[in-house]
């Protein structure tokens, strides 16, 4: 019960701000390098180029203002933060969050801003930031998405230690958009002094504000949906080099890097690098390489799958499995480590045919807020999706039925009241499920439909 009432009395789960360290087995986790081996549709690839399995970018914040917030309404979290551009000029944007997870960007007035936003599949809005440093304080001004006005003063260091534990927790920000990762080598915890009329306050566990400036790296898989044909992904051309003998395709912030086997590309990293600086910050690497999706295979192969960042290999250990479908692949990423990591499977499904690859990625976690998804037409059936905002909504459904992931590799249907199933989609949606006696669903954050055929 004391327990309860502690967790009652602050605005986030004291579990969110507990970090832990980088896999200590990592350097072995990957083992030898093996490249998949295994049977394929097609005898020609679809397209010369190699196909994108998903999209990852990192972001490294030179210096992060982090306030937890007590008493705001909805909101559990502000996040002042500054990278520098390439002529080093301190670009500084806010990330709000509420305590949802739900996540926006104050964009400020830079004319990078809007590429820097896109890296991040977020609501973006125009905060235009205003920091000053004053002494030895950041004196701090914007106005929230809200339209709150956000004023404060905090100290601020030029030398800052890491913390004992770097591999910090994502909490539940932005879990329907990303499988988040951090890096946090440095943190300073300080105390916040608002302005005259700002009623806020901070968050505190032992009579310590959880407040501080600190600097941090954000590797980010991310929900996206995209169509690539050749080295074409929406409407923007990406560039081609040579990396340590691989093939690689590249633009600004990610390279793709492919190991060539006979008439084979297989994925064998992805290098991920500072937007506006270009210096590589991150790395995701695989092994076995990755099927050459251009075949189309016709067998499950899984892969083990590794996050680095900086020079510090270990922030997420999981698996990378490619499956055949009706019209393409799916690729599924599932993580061993950390624990926030395996709350976030990433699914993506790639339709493709002799023109171009229709690719949509889902993060697939139970709750938090959700985006809309794209749907593409599967052959002559038609799909849809339905998307819900909170428990204080509910929709009747007309569809035959309905599939959803639960975790582990699991399925679940469910069949309408008086209506048989007439098919179930096998791509696995998310959902939280609450089901009331006239079979109304409530609480659904996302899923995916199948309608017959007309």
């Amino acid at each position: 019960m004391f327990a309860l009432l502690i967790q009652c009395a602050w605005s986030l789960p004291l579990s969110y701000y507990v970090s832990t360290n980088p896999d200590p087995k990592a350097s072995s986790f990957l083992g030898e390098g093996q490249y998949s081996t295994l049977v394929y549709r097609e005898q020609e690839p679809l397209q010369s180029e190699p196909i994108i399995p998903f999209w990852a970018s990192a972001l490294r914040f030179d210096r992060d203002v982090m306030i937890a917030l007590e008493d705001d309404g909805d909101w559990g979290m502000l996040e002042i933060a500054m990278i520098k551009d390439a002529e080093d000029k301190e670009v500084w944007f806010a990330l709000d969050s509420k305590k949802n997870g739900q996540q926006f960007i104050g964009l400020p007035d830079h004319p990078q801003a809007e590429h820097l936003a896109s890296l991040f599949p977020l609501t973006r809005y125009r905060a235009a930031p205003q920091v000053l440093r004053e002494g030895n304080e950041l004196a701090i001004q914007y106005r929230r998405i809200d339209g709150a006005d956000i004023s404060f003063r905090i100290p601020f260091r030029d030398k800052m230690r890491p913390p004992a534990k770097r591999n910090g927790h994502a909490m539940n920000h932005s879990q329907g958009d990303m499988l988040a990762l951090l890096d946090i080598s440095s943190l300073d915890l300080q105390p916040v002094r608002w302005e005259s009329g700002q009623r806020r306050r901070a968050q505190k566990v032992a009579w310590k504000s959880i407040s501080g400036v600190m600097q941090q790296t954000v590797v980010a898989m991310k929900r996206a949906s995209w169509q690539q044909k050749e080295r074409e992904i929406d409407g923007v051309e990406m560039t081609s080099q040579i990396v340590d003998g691989r093939y690689c395709l590249q633009n600004d912030v990610q390279s793709y890097c492919f190991d060539q086997i006979e008439h084979e590309r297989q994925l064998r990293y992805i290098e991920l690098f500072q937007p506006l600086r270009g210096d590589s910050i991150a790395k995701i690497s695989l092994n076995p390489s990755l099927p050459d999706l251009r075949f189309l295979p016709l067998e499950k192969r899984c892969s083990k799958m590794m996050v680095s960042i900086g020079t510090r290999a270990g922030y997420q250990t999981g698996k990378i499995c490619v499956s055949p479908t009706e019209n393409g692949v799916q690729v599924l990423i599932e993580s061993l480590q950390p624990s926030w990591a395996k709350e976030r499977p990433l699914l993506t499904e790639l339709l493709m045919d002799n023109n171009r690859v229709q690719g949509n990625s889902t993060i697939m976690s139970v709750g938090g807020h959700q985006e809309s998804v794209a749907v593409y037409p599967v052959g002559e059936r038609k799909e849809r999706s339905v998307v819900l905002d909170s428990v204080s909504k509910s929709v009747k459904q007309p569809v035959k039925a309905l599939s959803f992931w639960i975790g582990a590799d699991k399925l679940q249907s469910k069949t309408l009241s008086g209506v048989p199933i007439h098919e179930i989609d096998t791509a696995w949606f998310p959902m939280n499920v609450d089901w009331d006696d006239n079979s109304t669903l409530k609480g659904a954050h996302r899923i995916k439909v199948r309608n017959p055929d007309p």
